[in-house]
């Protein structure tokens, strides 16, 4: 028998909405909450900024800047998938602030993208151009380019 498509997504939510509610630490609940976001957001948009929201209570609460950085993350593809590039400048921008202070190089090179991919939303090339250029430069200096 083949499943269809909404039958295999709503099982990978229900196995999430599961594994969250059996979670025993924030640190799991925070990985569940995004993973249920990736699964709903194009489902259910309202649903899934409130499993966001929730995983950056926690993240916050928790003062884990590793889960603010996934959370970061998250908010931003969202606001992007919406149109509202404005929010996912200004999310990024301050996840790249986050990553720099950590010196994680991962993370710079990602939020770095996702910045030129929020500027080329806005129709500002010069300034996609140069967050580009700036992560393609780093990207080299570690060797993964």
């Amino acid at each position: 028998m083949v499943m269809g498509a909404p039958t295999f997504a709503q099982q990978r939510i229900d196995s999430l909405q599961r594994l969250l509610k059996s979670a025993t630490s924030d640190s799991l609940r925070i990985e569940w909450l995004i993973s249920l976001n990736g699964e709903t957001e194009y489902l259910d948009i309202d649903k899934a900024r409130e499993y966001l929201a929730e995983a950056r209570r926690l993240a916050e609460s928790n003062q884990w800047n590793w889960a603010r950085l996934l959370v970061y993350r998250a908010e931003s593809y969202s606001a992007m998938l919406l149109g509202d590039f404005t929010t996912s400048l200004r999310i990024d921008k301050q996840r790249l602030a986050l990553a720099q202070s950590l010196g994680d190089s991962a993370q710079m090179l990602d939020a770095l993208n996702y910045i030129g991919d929020s500027y080329l939303g806005r129709g500002e090339y010069d300034e996609a151009y140069f967050a580009f250029a700036e992560s393609h430069r780093m990207a080299k200096q570690r060797g993964d380019s």
